[in-house]
């Protein structure tokens, strides 16, 4: 843009309009230009260490993409943050910068009407503070309605923003050099934000990019898709948490003078702190959730402990005023909702489990799943060895008489689905492997299946009984098939009764394989249906993940589930109790066989250390050293 003489500004705005047009190099350059034209004081950076970004800072990182034409390797950015932190906010306020500064085109798509009110009412704002740089530079403001505002040089070229509502009519809008999805976990045309991310092109030389933002509200949600599509693709994601926007402790709040006192913190929400003597009245196995502090003396009457862990302490003495939450408010945000959305919503830990058929499912190794090393150290109580794979687990399993079953699902709108598992000698119920597959005919559905037969070996077949024909050919191939009534809460509900039960024990086990990485995001995914009003039925949806989870329903619904009157389904039932008495006793012999064995090669290796004949002694040495004996006293209860 060429720069004529300076004219129409106060001497004090002379000297600020020098920054006007120029590029920034830091965040900070933007936090101060954006104060000093926009009027608005950004938080900037993060304390939390889950967070990696705050308001300024995404900007000033994406601004940078812009400048350098990014967007051929950085074409999507995902930003996600706490509720009320400033995501609409500041992406009106990035949309106008790069206007102003890389006369860009962008598509500000808001989720809901009432979103784009907002977003206007920020644009519009900001353009009237700048307009006496406007004319200054002979930059005329030649729209500002409620939909469109654009900004056209000295040469002619227009830069605008148009802000549109997410439907099938806004999506099929002009392409842009930006577009911005505002809110997208409440966007309500799915299909509408697929036809949108058409809208950004290659105008002017520069690539398309894409910014979406929301609060991760939903497990199922769409932003929750497109930030697992991001991992997958190593696209930029950017997120902060309200703990990251909430301004300095000061000290006479948290009392840095006073000696420091030891407390535990609950590592989930609620927010709970605690006592070293509370603590130690805590159950050995309980205690794994909660985490040890050395807190400021202050902090011992601060609800906030749990989260902040004394960062508002130690952050910037210049991270107060503007937009900074006070502490207090923030108190009070935790006070306001339940722990699941404040988890989601507030901390940004995880997507809520609201909506989720298995809302209690627990993907962290040893809780609802396990890796391969853990599954063999806890099913045969020896230690990995190298080379390890699941081929060896199902080897020892069939040793020892443990008995597969499979559920499959037909997948008419997704996937020919399938799931192997076992249940084992201490009722725990292990997931061997998933298969899906779409697309398939008949033929190939056999070949597969046949696949899964001769690998487990299952005792009975629980496959979606929808197609007889299916069935039979099944059973004329030795894959003997249950014969039930589907029952989709029965089923559901059986399911859930093994991923924790009325004990609070995890039954359910999900080996940690690549095959079975669709069952386990169907776990996070699978979801109820929700009605107009946004309320949740009792209807699991029909997306991508349903014909998996059915398969497993299917097997629930049987092997859990309460006896029916179906002649196959009651007589296995039947048989489960006995054959599981005879199975454990079978397991506990073979383990104690292998505890013999072990006393007695280290009974040898001992001999042939220490030239003593150990076999007639138990209990001490000749020299008085201790001896283990690992034969005597077996338990596997």
């Amino acid at each position: 843009m060429s720069k004529p003489p300076k004219a129409g500004l106060t001497k004090d705005q002379l000297e600020l309009s020098e920054f006007f047009l120029r590029p920034f190099e830091t965040p900070q350059e933007m936090r101060d230009w954006i104060l000093t034209f926009f009027g608005i004081d950004f938080p900037q950076g993060h304390v939390d260490d889950d967070s990696n970004s705050g308001p300024i800072d995404w900007m000033f990182e994406a601004y940078t993409s812009v400048r350098n034409n990014g967007g051929e390797t950085a074409p999507v950015w995902i930003v996600y943050s706490s509720r009320d932190s400033y995501k609409t906010l500041s992406c009106s306020a990035f949309e106008v910068i790069v206007m102003i500064h890389f006369n860009l085109t962008v598509a500000h798509m808001a989720a809901i009407k009432s979103q784009s009110a907002k977003a206007i009412q920020y644009i519009n704002s900001f353009i009237r503070q700048c307009k006496p740089y406007f004319e200054h530079f002979n930059m005329k403001v030649t729209s500002q309605s409620k939909s469109n505002i654009s900004i056209t040089d000295t040469e002619g070229v227009q830069a605008y923003v148009a802000v549109i509502v997410c439907t099938l009519q806004g999506a099929n809008s002009e392409h842009t050099n930006l577009m911005v999805v505002d809110e997208v976990d409440v966007v309500q045309y799915p299909q509408a934000f697929e036809e949108a991310k058409l809208i950004p092109g290659v105008l002017r030389g520069r690539y398309p990019m894409t910014v979406m933002t929301s609060t991760r509200k939903f497990a199922f949600g769409l932003m929750q898709k497109e930030i697992t599509k991001a991992q997958d693709l190593g696209r930029p994601i950017k997120h902060w948490n309200i703990i990251d926007i909430t301004e300095k402790c000061q000290p006479d709040r948290h009392k840095p003078e006073k000696p420091k006192v030891i407390r535990y913190i609950n590592k989930s929400l609620p927010l709970r702190q605690i006592s070293e003597d509370k603590y130690e009245k805590i159950p050995i196995e309980d205690r794994h959730y909660w985490e040890k502090i050395e807190a400021y003396a202050g902090c011992v009457d601060c609800k906030l402990l749990p989260v902040c862990k004394m960062r508002l302490a130690i952050r910037r003495d210049s991270d107060v005023g503007g937009l900074y939450k006070p502490i207090p408010f923030t108190i009070n945000q935790f006070n306001t909702v339940e722990p699941d959305m404040a988890e989601a919503q507030l901390m940004c830990w995880k997507p809520s489990a609201s909506g989720l058929v298995y809302g209690r499912f627990d993907q962290t190794e040893g809780a609802n799943t396990l890796t391969i090393e853990q599954a063999w150290y806890n099913y045969t109580g020896r230690e990995p060895f190298e080379g390890l794979t699941i081929d060896h687990l199902i080897q020892e399993m069939h040793r020892h008489g443990v008995r597969f079953h499979v559920g499959g699902d037909w997948g008419y709108r997704h996937l020919f689905a399938m799931i192997a598992g076992a249940i084992l000698p201490s009722g725990e119920f292990w997931i061997f492997e998933t298969f899906g597959m779409a697309g398939l005919e008949f033929d190939d559905m056999m070949k597969y299946a046949k696949v899964m037969r001769d690998k487990y070996l299952p005792k009975k077949w629980y496959m979606d009984t929808a197609q007889p024909m299916f069935i039979k050919s099944f059973k004329k191939n030795r894959m003997p098939c249950a014969k039930f009534t589907k029952d989709i809460m029965g089923g559901i509900e059986s399911i859930r009764g093994v991923v924790v039960d009325s004990t609070n024990r995890r039954r359910l086990k999900v080996l940690k394989t690549p095959e079975n990485k669709i069952l386990i995001d169907g776990f996070n995914h699978h979801h109820f249906k929700t009605d107009a009003a946004g309320n949740v039925t009792t209807d699991p949806d029909d997306e991508e993940f349903s014909d998996v989870m059915d398969s497993l329903r299917y097997m629930g619904q049987n092997m859990f589930g309460l006896k029916k009157k179906s002649k196959d389904v009651s007589e296995a039932d039947a048989m489960t109790e006995r054959e599981r008495e005879l199975l454990t006793q079978k397991y506990q012999a073979s383990r104690k066989n292998e505890a013999v064995y072990h006393q007695r090669s280290l009974e040898d290796h001992v001999s042939k250390v220490t030239g003593e004949d150990l076999r007639d002694s138990r209990g001490s040495s000749s020299t008085g050293g201790i001896l283990w004996d690992f034969s005597d006293g077996f338990d596997e209860s």
